[in-house]
């Protein structure tokens, strides 16, 4: 037998975990009609090698039938509650009534037919998007082609809301990238003069530095006091020549990064701003293709 037991009421709901056929536990919520009408699931728990006798099979299908009876009952139940609901405009009470038939079943396209008319308000709001784009996938695989063209005959505040949304994008990216050609151009200047000073502090670095390692050896070779001398103001002039260097490297590297970054529409506001307004837009466009063909 499955082994269930409450583990949390209020007010409106019970929750109780039960032991699946794969022997494994899973919270499933229950109304309080639910429980008067509850069905009892078993699990069938046999010693290596032991088979069920041919009437406990036919018991325990008898069991399983009843119970997707029961599973189908509630969820007809609950799409009609969350059909009054959505009559009366009362979209909350709908998307709840709609979303506790989603634990019950899948792929039941009448189900995310319903499931968008309540997010989205009947087809007039579309701030809960995202919820709307979830509703939608399932629309597109698996409701029928009434219920798309339904939905398409109320589809006239999202076709006008995705005209809004093409224009907002339109001017967006016009000013987006009309930044980013001025910005380019000083962005390219600085870091082509850059470019230029680490190459006049970097090539004497380097021919000093070679210098002074000569002078370095032919001071271990002879011990000279003039290859002395020689190292010893090689090597200072070396040190000098590589903090200007650090520093032509740290104004390239600077420059070089603003170069990228203005390329990139998240580090400017307006870009930022591009970039949500062309995400929603996209959002809008897959749920209206959904049940149509084309935005036409």
């Amino acid at each position: 037998m499955a082994e269930e037991r409450l583990i949390d009421e209020d007010k409106d709901r019970k929750y109780r975990i039960r032991i699946n056929e794969n022997g494994e536990e899973e919270l499933v919520i229950i109304d309080t009609e639910e429980e008067e009408e509850e069905i009892p699931e078993f699990s069938v728990v046999t010693d290596e090698g032991e088979e069920m006798s041919p009437e406990e099979k036919e018991e325990m299908e008898q069991l399983r039938l009843k119970r997707q009876e029961a599973r189908r009952n509630k969820v007809l139940s609950l799409k009609h509650e969350g059909r009054l609901k959505l009559e009366n405009r009362d979209y909350e009470a709908a998307q709840y009534a709609f979303s506790q038939a989603s634990e019950l079943t899948e792929y039941d396209g009448e189900l995310y037919y319903l499931q968008l008319l309540a997010n989205s308000r009947d087809m007039n709001d579309f701030l809960e998007l995202d919820k709307c784009v979830a509703s939608a996938e399932g629309v597109k695989e698996y409701s029928s082609d009434e219920e798309k063209a339904e939905l398409k005959e109320k589809s006239g505040p999202l076709k006008a809301r995705i005209a809004e949304f093409e224009e907002k994008t339109k001017k967006l990216n016009e000013e987006n990238e009309k930044g980013k050609a001025e910005r380019r151009e000083v962005f390219f200047s600085q870091r082509s003069r850059s470019t230029l000073l680490l190459a006049c502090t970097g090539v004497p670095f380097i021919v000093i530095l070679v210098l002074t390692v000569f002078f370095a050896s032919k001071t271990v070779a002879d011990g000279g006091v003039l290859f002395v001398a020689l190292t010893v103001t090689f090597g200072v002039l070396a040190l000098i020549a590589f903090a200007g260097t650090l520093f032509a490297l740290n104004r390239f590297w600077t420059a070089n990064r603003k170069v990228r970054l203005n390329e990139k529409n998240s580090s400017t506001k307006i870009g930022r701003e591009y970039d949500s307004c062309a995400e929603e837009l996209e959002k809008l466009k897959n749920i209206y293709l959904s049940f149509s063909d084309d935005l036409s």
